[in-house]
């Protein structure tokens, strides 16, 4: 015949931190644990847990084990007043370092050639706001990040300024090449004018003379009493008649046109007042960059 003994038996299912181990007893029984795993054939019935660990607070528990069940242990752990503050002090050695190396490098940013612009401005004050909403109080780095927020904003205004600047001259420089020409092209002109208006003058001076003689030829022509002088004072009325007619149109033609010369082309004046209003608008950002 044979006997049949059914073992009054659970398991215990367990997840042990690292760094710890747990001594699971009770009268008779007795197991160490480490790690994850699980305990299969513990015999029901109450047993205590102790737990200890380099970096936790000492941890106590008794469990029951029931036939046919897992129990699964799953300890809450404390961290030592010590570690943890060991481990705050790392980690505010960690973040200390992060600021630095964020400030610095945003030092070097701004202390390069290159123009400063809103991004900047934004990073500074992104780092600024981090560093101020630090659980950790770093005093040296919230003046050190204030002090880049400032310079990031001085910087964005002056290069907005310096570009503004720079427009304007380049502006001015465009207007006063301009302005350059218009004055050659107006010289030309005025010395046109004064060729013209001068070439009136002569003509018209030569006018009267001509008609003089002219009218003297045509007196001798009609009293010639031989041919031969007819001929020759009725060619000099005609050519002192040719002259006077030529004179009065070229005198009248030129001055004429020696007005109209010195009216037209550009007018350098109103070149001068738009370089002068951009000059006053140079000179009033130059301020307000000093």
């Amino acid at each position: 015949m044979v006997e049949v003994i059914v073992r009054q038996v659970g398991a215990i299912a367990y997840n042990i931190p690292s760094d710890a181990k747990a001594e699971i007893s009770s009268p008779g029984f007795r197991k160490i644990l480490y790690g994850m795993g699980k305990l299969e054939n513990v015999p029901a019935g109450r047993y205590k847990i102790n737990m200890i660990g380099k970096i936790y607070k000492p941890y106590f528990e008794e469990i029951i084990v029931e036939r046919g069940i897992i129990f699964n242990f799953l300890p809450y752990l404390e961290y030592t007043e010590k570690y943890v503050a060991q481990w705050e002090k790392e980690a505010r050695k960690a973040e200390y370092a992060l600021f630095t190396k964020r400030i610095e490098s945003l030092g070097k940013r701004l202390d390069s050639e290159r123009r400063v612009f809103k991004g900047d401005v934004d990073v500074a004050s992104k780092l600024t706001h981090d560093v101020e909403s630090s659980k950790y109080r770093f005093p040296d780095l919230i003046a050190k990040s204030s002090y880049l927020l400032e310079q990031a904003e001085r910087l964005k205004e002056e290069g907005e300024l310096k570009a503004e600047i720079d427009h304007f001259s380049n502006r001015k420089a465009e207007l006063e090449k301009r302005l350059s020409l218009d004055i050659v092209c107006r010289k030309k002109l005025n010395t046109l004018g004064w060729i013209s208006f001068s070439m009136g003058i002569v003509s018209s001076a030569a006018l009267v003379p001509a008609i003089l003689l002219g009218n003297r030829a045509y007196d001798s022509y009609e009293a010639a009493q031989l041919t031969a002088d007819a001929v020759r004072f009725r060619e000099e009325a005609s050519l002192y008649n040719a002259l006077s007619v030529g004179s009065g149109i070229t005198g009248g033609v030129t001055l004429l046109l020696s007005p109209v010369l010195w009216r037209l082309g550009p007018k350098p004046e109103k070149l001068r007042e738009e370089i002068g209003i951009i000059e006053a608008r140079i000179e009033k950002l130059e301020g307000e960059l000093r």
